[in-house]
């Protein structure tokens, strides 16, 4: 069966060569809509911060001293990691114009000359932060592409219609995003504030009480009878299948667009693989539930939420040291992407991906079958850390967000194995991604 397992790893890991194999264009393309996306909310927001008061700012870190300095932490981690597209570089300077930070403006603009960035936008910019008067090729070229191409107008000519010309319709369709990005954004710190209060009673309720580790759902009979070449192998077909049907609905549906190639494989990469090992490993769904600890767990249906909601705790921690550790350039393209917030659906369907299939079928596949089924077999460390090495790869992240996903991924294997249930990792998983999904839809979508 080993031979079987050689195979398929072979047959699986090409296929996933093909589909995702490293793509210096599209990668470049992700980069740039990031570093946009980022400047656009900053300068939209400050639009219209004014017409908040200054106590609402200063909550919402909108007062223009800690924009700028944001914004100065943000680009000087690009500069230094070398990852600032020369694209963007017209958005980040008006940024700073936005900002009142002349001699960053002065820096950015200056290295757009020194690296021949071409287009009108570095020079629209550059006449704008000069404070003289917008030479008229550039006021015939802004007014050309308003009245051609106004859905392909950029940052720097918005901001010039705004502020220059007095576009009615343009300062409307700022101002109103404006405002919904603010307001979507109190939102969403609001309920990262409230689980903060309920993390913090579960923290004390955990260090008063405590509770003893409940029985192990790997030590049933029915577990016990997984060798481990057969986890690996159903593990590999289950995933192979699903890589086989996505890339035929990618063929098929590619034709009607890309949002129902977007439903389409959300809910192949993710029910495929469950549906898989369910059928092939356990008798049926109610059985997979209770050797799971989904159904009649060893903890009460109390102690369960407040440990998922106590998960939350070394999940943040490892974000907070993420931070800190890495700049947040780097690992932007992972957080703002374009196939989750470039339109209302795709913010929905983020929110539908994130909170509810992921958690589910994440973690029945890679702590249920991957974690509990290798547990037994070669030891709890050893499976946790294999098991998360393959749920972090499985992500294709940068491999900053490939280190932060392996190490929640242990965190989740801790809550199983603690709990004998799935449902405190669900719980955890859930809301983390909410969460995370909501500031970014938050902040940076404009729709």
């Amino acid at each position: 069966m080993w031979l079987q397992v050689a195979v398929l790893t072979a047959i699986w890991a090409g296929g996933l060569w093909f589909a995702w194999k490293p793509d210096p264009v599209a990668d470049e393309e992700k980069e740039i809509f990031a570093f946009k996306q980022s400047a656009k909310a900053t300068v939209i927001q400050q639009y219209v911060a004014h017409q908040y008061p200054d106590v609402v700012k200063k909550a919402l870190r909108l007062d223009v001293e800690s924009e700028r300095r944001a914004a100065q932490k943000f680009v000087d981690g690009a500069l230094e990691a070398d990852s600032l597209p020369l694209e963007v570089i017209p958005h980040w300077a008006l940024v700073f114009h936005v900002l009142g930070d002349s001699e960053y403006c002065a820096l950015l603009l200056e290295k757009g000359s020194r690296e021949c960035v071409p287009g009108m936008q570095i020079r629209l910019v550059e006449a704008m932060e000069s404070g003289e008067d917008i030479p008229d090729e550039l006021a015939k070229w802004v007014a050309g592409r308003y009245n051609e191409v106004e859905s392909q107008l950029d940052l720097p000519e918005w901001y010039y219609l705004a502020e220059y010309e007095d576009n009615i319709s343009v300062q409307e369709w700022m101002e109103v995003r404006g405002h919904r990005m603010i307001r979507t954004g109190a939102l969403a710190d609001l309920s990262v504030a409230f689980f903060l209060v309920l993390l913090l009673f579960a923290t004390l309720r955990w260090f008063r009480k405590g509770r003893k580790t409940a029985p192990h759902p790997y030590a049933s009979r029915l577990v016990s009878r997984w060798r481990t070449p057969l986890i690996w192998r159903e593990f590999l077909l289950a995933e192979a299948f699903a890589l086989g049907v996505g890339l035929v609905a990618a063929i098929v549906l590619g034709a009607l667009g890309y949002l129902p190639y977007l439903v389409g494989a959300g809910l192949i990469v993710m029910l495929v693989p469950t549906a898989w090992l369910i059928r092939r490993l356990t008798p049926g769904v109610v059985a997979t539930m209770r050797m799971f600890g989904l159904r009649r767990p060893g903890w009460k249906t109390s102690n369960l939420f407040w440990f998922g909601i106590f998960g939350l705790l070394p999940l943040a921690l490892i974000g907070l040291v993420m931070q800190l550790l890495v700049e947040e350039a780097v690992m932007l393209p992972d957080a703002i992407r374009q196939d989750l917030i470039d339109s209302r659906f795709r913010v929905f369907w983020g929110f539908v991906l994130a909170a509810v299939l992921a958690p589910v079928c994440e973690e029945v596949i890679f702590r249920g079958f991957l974690f509990g089924g290798l547990a037994g077999k070669i030891g709890v460390k050893t499976a946790a850390v294999v098991a998360s090495l393959v749920f972090a790869f499985l992500h294709f992240y940068s491999w900053q967000g490939f280190v932060a996903v392996f190490l929640y991924g242990l965190v989740f294997c801790w809550l199983y194995r603690r709990s004998g249930s799935l449902w405190p990792g669900i719980l955890a998983h859930g809301v983390f991604n909410f969460l995370i999904t909501a500031e970014t839809a938050a902040w940076f979508s404009l729709h």
